[in-house]
Protein backbone atom coordinates (compact mmCIF):
# COMPACT_ATOMS: atom_id res chain seq x y z
CA UNK A 1 0.00 0.00 0.00
CA UNK A 2 2.65 2.36 1.05
CA UNK A 3 4.37 1.87 -2.46
CA UNK A 4 1.06 2.43 -4.60
CA UNK A 5 0.92 5.80 -1.88
CA UNK A 6 4.30 7.30 -3.31
CA UNK A 7 3.45 6.06 -6.75
CA UNK A 8 0.52 8.43 -7.03
CA UNK A 9 2.95 10.86 -5.41
CA UNK A 10 4.88 10.66 -8.06
CA UNK A 11 2.85 10.79 -10.47
CA UNK A 12 3.81 7.16 -11.70
CA UNK A 13 0.18 6.02 -12.17
CA UNK A 14 -0.01 5.24 -15.77
CA UNK A 15 3.84 3.51 -15.62
CA UNK A 16 2.43 1.16 -12.42
CA UNK A 17 -1.03 0.36 -14.26
CA UNK A 18 0.86 -0.82 -17.65
CA UNK A 19 3.20 -2.75 -15.96
CA UNK A 20 2.85 -6.42 -16.24
CA UNK A 21 -0.90 -5.90 -17.60
CA UNK A 22 -2.13 -4.77 -14.30
CA UNK A 23 -4.64 -3.14 -16.43
CA UNK A 24 -7.07 -5.99 -17.54
CA UNK A 25 -7.32 -6.80 -13.40
CA UNK A 26 -8.28 -2.93 -13.61
CA UNK A 27 -10.79 -3.26 -16.14
CA UNK A 28 -12.06 -6.49 -15.29
CA UNK A 29 -12.89 -5.39 -11.61
CA UNK A 30 -14.58 -2.15 -12.63
CA UNK A 31 -16.39 -4.56 -15.24
CA UNK A 32 -17.83 -7.24 -11.77
CA UNK A 33 -18.51 -3.52 -9.57
CA UNK A 34 -20.81 -2.66 -12.69
CA UNK A 35 -22.65 -6.13 -12.43
CA UNK A 36 -23.00 -6.12 -9.34
CA UNK A 37 -24.75 -2.74 -9.30
CA UNK A 38 -26.41 -3.64 -11.84
CA UNK A 39 -28.62 -6.29 -10.48
CA UNK A 40 -28.76 -5.33 -6.70
CA UNK A 41 -30.60 -2.25 -8.76
CA UNK A 42 -32.86 -4.77 -10.29
CA UNK A 43 -33.42 -6.11 -7.24
CA UNK A 44 -34.50 -2.80 -5.53
CA UNK A 45 -37.75 -3.47 -3.33
CA UNK A 46 -39.30 -0.52 -4.92
CA UNK A 47 -39.80 -1.87 -8.42
CA UNK A 48 -39.47 0.48 -11.20
CA UNK A 49 -42.47 1.59 -13.63
CA UNK A 50 -42.40 1.29 -18.19
CA UNK A 51 -44.61 3.78 -20.28
CA UNK A 52 -46.21 1.99 -22.82
CA UNK A 53 -48.17 4.25 -25.48
CA UNK A 54 -51.05 3.00 -27.14
CA UNK A 55 -52.67 3.89 -30.85
CA UNK A 56 -56.31 4.64 -29.83
CA UNK A 57 -58.27 3.76 -33.71
CA UNK A 58 -61.72 5.25 -34.08
CA UNK A 59 -64.02 2.93 -32.08
CA UNK A 60 -66.20 0.25 -34.20
CA UNK A 61 -70.09 1.98 -33.44
CA UNK A 62 -72.83 -0.03 -34.79
CA UNK A 63 -74.80 0.73 -37.74
CA UNK A 64 -77.41 3.58 -37.40
CA UNK A 65 -74.93 5.27 -34.30
CA UNK A 66 -72.34 8.31 -35.66
CA UNK A 67 -69.88 9.81 -32.96
CA UNK A 68 -70.77 13.38 -32.56
CA UNK A 69 -67.40 14.86 -31.06
CA UNK A 70 -63.98 13.00 -31.98
CA UNK A 71 -62.23 15.52 -29.86
CA UNK A 72 -63.19 13.07 -27.07
CA UNK A 73 -60.94 9.86 -28.31
CA UNK A 74 -57.31 10.37 -27.40
CA UNK A 75 -55.00 9.94 -29.85
CA UNK A 76 -52.79 7.73 -27.52
CA UNK A 77 -53.58 5.72 -24.48
CA UNK A 78 -50.42 5.55 -21.97
CA UNK A 79 -50.19 2.31 -19.78
CA UNK A 80 -47.59 2.06 -17.10
CA UNK A 81 -46.54 -1.18 -15.90
CA UNK A 82 -45.30 -1.20 -12.12
CA UNK A 83 -43.35 -4.21 -11.33
CA UNK A 84 -39.87 -5.63 -10.69
CA UNK A 85 -36.96 -4.63 -12.55
CA UNK A 86 -35.93 -8.31 -13.32
CA UNK A 87 -39.93 -9.07 -14.80
CA UNK A 88 -39.21 -5.68 -16.72
CA UNK A 89 -36.56 -6.44 -18.00
CA UNK A 90 -37.37 -9.64 -19.13
CA UNK A 91 -40.73 -8.26 -20.71
CA UNK A 92 -38.62 -5.91 -22.24
CA UNK A 93 -35.91 -8.17 -23.78
CA UNK A 94 -38.90 -10.00 -25.37
CA UNK A 95 -41.07 -7.54 -26.89
CA UNK A 96 -37.80 -5.62 -28.45
CA UNK A 97 -38.83 -6.51 -31.74
CA UNK A 98 -42.72 -6.61 -31.26
CA UNK A 99 -44.77 -3.29 -32.39
CA UNK A 100 -47.46 -2.35 -29.49
CA UNK A 101 -50.61 -3.10 -31.98
CA UNK A 102 -53.37 -0.16 -31.83
CA UNK A 103 -56.28 -0.44 -29.92
CA UNK A 104 -59.87 -0.51 -31.20
CA UNK A 105 -63.09 -0.07 -28.81
CA UNK A 106 -65.26 -2.66 -29.48
CA UNK A 107 -68.87 -1.26 -28.28
CA UNK A 108 -71.52 -3.40 -27.71
CA UNK A 109 -74.98 -2.43 -29.37
CA UNK A 110 -76.75 -3.20 -25.95
CA UNK A 111 -75.50 -0.86 -24.15
CA UNK A 112 -76.56 2.08 -26.48
CA UNK A 113 -79.55 4.45 -26.09
CA UNK A 114 -81.69 4.55 -29.26
CA UNK A 115 -82.30 8.35 -28.82
CA UNK A 116 -78.43 9.07 -28.32
CA UNK A 117 -75.72 9.87 -25.30
CA UNK A 118 -72.68 9.03 -23.99
CA UNK A 119 -70.53 5.41 -24.30
CA UNK A 120 -68.30 5.32 -21.29
CA UNK A 121 -64.74 3.17 -22.04
CA UNK A 122 -63.65 2.30 -18.18
CA UNK A 123 -60.71 1.68 -16.66
CA UNK A 124 -61.59 -2.15 -15.92
CA UNK A 125 -62.83 -2.80 -19.22
CA UNK A 126 -60.12 -1.14 -20.83
CA UNK A 127 -57.32 -2.99 -18.48
CA UNK A 128 -58.76 -6.24 -19.44
CA UNK A 129 -58.25 -5.41 -22.83
CA UNK A 130 -54.82 -4.31 -22.20
CA UNK A 131 -53.44 -7.72 -20.36
CA UNK A 132 -55.95 -9.72 -22.96
CA UNK A 133 -55.27 -8.67 -26.10
CA UNK A 134 -52.98 -5.31 -26.33
CA UNK A 135 -49.96 -6.44 -24.25
CA UNK A 136 -50.71 -10.53 -23.79
CA UNK A 137 -47.11 -11.12 -23.02
CA UNK A 138 -47.19 -8.92 -20.26
CA UNK A 139 -49.64 -11.03 -17.71
CA UNK A 140 -47.30 -14.13 -18.53
CA UNK A 141 -43.94 -12.90 -18.31
CA UNK A 142 -44.65 -10.16 -15.89
CA UNK A 143 -47.08 -12.58 -13.92
CA UNK A 144 -46.96 -12.43 -10.12
CA UNK A 145 -44.72 -9.66 -10.40
CA UNK A 146 -46.80 -6.82 -11.87
CA UNK A 147 -48.17 -4.88 -8.78
CA UNK A 148 -49.79 -2.21 -10.67
CA UNK A 149 -51.83 -1.01 -14.32
CA UNK A 150 -52.06 2.82 -14.50
CA UNK A 151 -53.95 4.18 -17.84
CA UNK A 152 -53.72 8.00 -18.85
CA UNK A 153 -56.43 8.91 -19.47
CA UNK A 154 -58.30 6.40 -17.22
CA UNK A 155 -62.01 6.58 -18.27
CA UNK A 156 -63.11 8.01 -21.84
CA UNK A 157 -66.21 9.07 -22.65
CA UNK A 158 -67.31 9.49 -26.18
CA UNK A 159 -71.12 11.32 -27.41
CA UNK A 160 -73.10 9.30 -29.72
CA UNK A 161 -76.12 10.05 -31.90
CA UNK A 162 -78.50 8.00 -34.22
CA UNK A 163 -77.34 8.50 -37.81
CA UNK A 164 -79.57 10.78 -39.56
CA UNK A 165 -79.97 11.18 -43.90
CA UNK A 166 -80.81 13.81 -45.84
CA UNK A 167 -81.13 15.08 -49.86
CA UNK A 168 -78.71 17.43 -50.71
CA UNK A 169 -77.87 19.34 -53.78
CA UNK A 170 -74.31 19.40 -55.28
CA UNK A 171 -72.15 23.01 -55.61
CA UNK A 172 -69.85 23.40 -58.53
CA UNK A 173 -67.29 24.62 -56.76
CA UNK A 174 -64.06 23.23 -58.69
CA UNK A 175 -61.48 25.65 -60.57
CA UNK A 176 -61.03 25.15 -63.91
CA UNK A 177 -57.52 25.17 -65.60
CA UNK A 178 -57.13 27.08 -69.34
CA UNK A 179 -53.42 25.85 -69.05
CA UNK A 180 -51.56 27.72 -71.99
CA UNK A 181 -54.95 28.55 -73.71
CA UNK A 182 -56.72 31.64 -71.68
CA UNK A 183 -58.54 32.26 -75.02
CA UNK A 184 -60.76 29.83 -73.88
CA UNK A 185 -63.96 29.95 -71.89
CA UNK A 186 -66.93 28.48 -70.36
CA UNK A 187 -70.18 28.16 -72.64
CA UNK A 188 -73.56 26.42 -71.14
CA UNK A 189 -74.17 25.51 -67.50
CA UNK A 190 -71.84 23.38 -65.87
CA UNK A 191 -73.66 19.86 -65.59
CA UNK A 192 -73.52 17.90 -62.85
CA UNK A 193 -74.70 14.09 -62.59
CA UNK A 194 -76.47 13.65 -60.31
CA UNK A 195 -77.39 16.78 -59.17
CA UNK A 196 -78.68 15.89 -56.01
CA UNK A 197 -76.94 13.60 -53.46
CA UNK A 198 -77.63 11.47 -50.14
CA UNK A 199 -75.83 13.35 -46.96
CA UNK A 200 -75.59 11.05 -43.73
CA UNK A 201 -74.58 12.65 -40.82
CA UNK A 202 -75.63 13.32 -36.71
CA UNK A 203 -79.55 13.87 -36.83
CA UNK A 204 -78.38 17.68 -34.54
CA UNK A 205 -75.88 18.37 -37.38
CA UNK A 206 -77.82 17.99 -40.31
CA UNK A 207 -81.26 19.69 -38.42
CA UNK A 208 -79.00 22.09 -37.71
CA UNK A 209 -77.77 22.83 -41.49
CA UNK A 210 -80.87 22.26 -42.81
CA UNK A 211 -81.99 25.72 -40.26
CA UNK A 212 -79.34 27.56 -42.14
CA UNK A 213 -80.00 26.69 -45.10
CA UNK A 214 -76.33 25.33 -46.05
CA UNK A 215 -77.60 22.12 -46.24
CA UNK A 216 -75.11 21.40 -49.23
CA UNK A 217 -72.22 19.90 -50.94
CA UNK A 218 -69.22 20.84 -52.85
CA UNK A 219 -66.53 19.56 -55.72
CA UNK A 220 -63.53 19.11 -54.43
CA UNK A 221 -61.06 22.14 -55.11
CA UNK A 222 -59.20 20.33 -57.63
CA UNK A 223 -58.47 22.62 -60.63
CA UNK A 224 -60.23 20.66 -63.74
CA UNK A 225 -57.50 20.89 -66.88
CA UNK A 226 -58.87 22.25 -70.25
CA UNK A 227 -56.82 21.67 -73.33
CA UNK A 228 -58.89 22.21 -76.31
CA UNK A 229 -62.14 23.37 -76.83
CA UNK A 230 -65.33 21.18 -76.76
CA UNK A 231 -67.35 19.05 -74.47
CA UNK A 232 -65.44 17.00 -71.62
CA UNK A 233 -66.70 14.94 -69.32
CA UNK A 234 -64.76 14.06 -65.69
CA UNK A 235 -65.72 12.78 -62.22
CA UNK A 236 -64.92 14.93 -59.32
CA UNK A 237 -64.89 13.71 -55.56
CA UNK A 238 -67.40 15.59 -53.36
CA UNK A 239 -66.54 17.43 -50.06
CA UNK A 240 -69.50 16.95 -47.05
CA UNK A 241 -69.27 19.03 -44.19
CA UNK A 242 -67.74 18.45 -41.57
CA UNK A 243 -68.28 15.40 -39.35
CA UNK A 244 -70.94 14.03 -42.09
CA UNK A 245 -70.15 11.89 -45.33
CA UNK A 246 -71.85 11.39 -48.46
CA UNK A 247 -73.17 8.73 -51.05
CA UNK A 248 -72.14 8.87 -53.80
CA UNK A 249 -68.45 10.52 -53.46
CA UNK A 250 -68.71 11.55 -56.68
CA UNK A 251 -70.44 13.08 -59.45
CA UNK A 252 -69.84 13.53 -63.08
CA UNK A 253 -69.14 17.40 -64.33
CA UNK A 254 -69.69 18.05 -67.98
CA UNK A 255 -67.76 21.32 -68.72
CA UNK A 256 -68.35 22.74 -72.20
CA UNK A 257 -65.83 25.44 -73.79
CA UNK A 258 -65.59 27.64 -76.87
CA UNK A 259 -62.27 29.57 -78.20
CA UNK A 260 -61.81 33.25 -78.43
CA UNK A 261 -60.16 35.32 -81.20
CA UNK A 262 -59.09 39.17 -80.73
CA UNK A 263 -61.01 41.82 -82.73
CA UNK A 264 -60.72 45.52 -82.79
CA UNK A 265 -62.34 48.28 -84.03
CA UNK A 266 -62.32 52.40 -83.55
CA UNK A 267 -65.57 53.76 -81.47
CA UNK A 268 -65.74 57.69 -82.23
CA UNK A 269 -69.19 57.30 -80.66
CA UNK A 270 -68.18 58.22 -76.94
CA UNK A 271 -71.42 59.82 -75.11
CA UNK A 272 -70.80 62.89 -72.60
CA UNK A 273 -72.75 62.09 -69.70
CA UNK A 274 -73.41 64.73 -66.40
CA UNK A 275 -72.44 67.87 -68.10
CA UNK A 276 -74.25 70.70 -66.87
CA UNK A 277 -76.02 72.72 -69.11
CA UNK A 278 -74.86 75.75 -71.22
CA UNK A 279 -71.76 73.78 -71.40
CA UNK A 280 -69.92 71.91 -74.17
CA UNK A 281 -67.20 68.88 -73.75
CA UNK A 282 -64.83 68.74 -76.32
CA UNK A 283 -63.14 65.60 -75.79
CA UNK A 284 -59.29 64.68 -77.17
CA UNK A 285 -58.96 62.35 -78.86
CA UNK A 286 -62.64 61.86 -79.49
CA UNK A 287 -61.93 58.34 -80.61
CA UNK A 288 -60.72 55.16 -78.50
CA UNK A 289 -59.54 51.55 -80.13
CA UNK A 290 -61.65 48.86 -78.93
CA UNK A 291 -60.15 45.77 -78.43
CA UNK A 292 -62.24 42.78 -77.44
CA UNK A 293 -62.47 38.90 -77.41
CA UNK A 294 -65.13 37.03 -78.64
CA UNK A 295 -66.28 33.37 -80.10
CA UNK A 296 -64.88 32.41 -83.53
CA UNK A 297 -68.80 32.06 -84.61
CA UNK A 298 -70.02 35.51 -83.43
CA UNK A 299 -66.74 36.68 -84.73
CA UNK A 300 -67.74 35.81 -88.10
CA UNK A 301 -71.00 38.04 -88.46
CA UNK A 302 -70.19 41.58 -89.93
CA UNK A 303 -72.09 43.43 -86.77
CA UNK A 304 -70.02 44.70 -84.54
CA UNK A 305 -70.73 44.04 -80.92
CA UNK A 306 -72.94 46.58 -79.27
CA UNK A 307 -70.19 48.12 -77.02
CA UNK A 308 -70.59 51.62 -75.60
CA UNK A 309 -68.77 53.75 -74.13
CA UNK A 310 -69.17 56.93 -72.15
CA UNK A 311 -67.39 60.12 -69.69
CA UNK A 312 -69.15 60.99 -66.90
CA UNK A 313 -68.72 64.85 -66.63
CA UNK A 314 -70.93 65.34 -63.34
CA UNK A 315 -67.96 67.05 -62.18
CA UNK A 316 -65.34 68.15 -64.80
CA UNK A 317 -65.93 71.56 -63.64
CA UNK A 318 -66.09 71.14 -59.78
CA UNK A 319 -62.63 69.12 -59.48
CA UNK A 320 -58.91 70.18 -61.08
CA UNK A 321 -58.33 67.42 -63.45
CA UNK A 322 -56.93 67.36 -67.04
CA UNK A 323 -58.53 63.80 -68.10
CA UNK A 324 -61.66 61.48 -67.65
CA UNK A 325 -61.60 57.85 -68.12
CA UNK A 326 -63.50 56.17 -70.47
CA UNK A 327 -65.78 53.75 -69.18
CA UNK A 328 -68.11 50.72 -71.02
CA UNK A 329 -71.68 51.24 -69.99
CA UNK A 330 -73.07 47.74 -71.80
CA UNK A 331 -71.01 45.05 -71.54
CA UNK A 332 -72.05 42.13 -74.40
CA UNK A 333 -72.72 38.24 -72.76
CA UNK A 334 -70.77 37.10 -75.36
CA UNK A 335 -68.02 39.70 -75.34
CA UNK A 336 -64.52 39.19 -72.86
CA UNK A 337 -61.72 41.18 -72.03
CA UNK A 338 -62.46 44.67 -73.60
CA UNK A 339 -59.45 46.72 -73.52
CA UNK A 340 -59.61 50.46 -74.33
CA UNK A 341 -56.68 52.48 -75.82
CA UNK A 342 -56.76 55.20 -74.44
CA UNK A 343 -58.75 54.25 -71.52
CA UNK A 344 -58.94 58.33 -70.26
CA UNK A 345 -59.26 61.30 -72.60
CA UNK A 346 -58.09 65.13 -72.55
CA UNK A 347 -61.03 67.34 -72.77
CA UNK A 348 -61.90 71.13 -73.18
CA UNK A 349 -64.78 72.29 -71.52
CA UNK A 350 -66.56 75.70 -73.13
CA UNK A 351 -69.25 78.46 -72.15
CA UNK A 352 -72.01 78.08 -74.90
CA UNK A 353 -73.02 81.74 -74.16
CA UNK A 354 -69.32 83.19 -74.07
CA UNK A 355 -67.49 81.01 -76.18
CA UNK A 356 -64.59 81.07 -73.20
CA UNK A 357 -63.13 78.14 -72.17
CA UNK A 358 -62.36 76.94 -68.77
Amino acid sequence: MRGLIRILREGKLTAYILRRKRWVNLVVCMLISLLLWFLMALASPQGYTKEINVQVEWPEFPAGYVVTDSTTIPENITVELHSSGFGLLNYTIKNLFRSVPAYTPHVDPATLDTEGGTWVLSEKQFRSQILSDILPTAKTILNDTLRNINLSPNTVMIPYEPLGSAEADVIFTSQVNFGKKPNLRLVDEVGLAPERVTLYAAQSLLDSLQSSHDLIVRTDTIAVRIGDPGRIRTAIALIPPAGAYVQPDSVIVTLTTEELTSRTFVSNNIAIEGLKPGYTLHLLPAQVRVTYLINKTSAQESTLPDIRLYVDASKVALEDQKSLPVKIRDFPEDVELIQLDPDRVNYILEEKNTGAKL
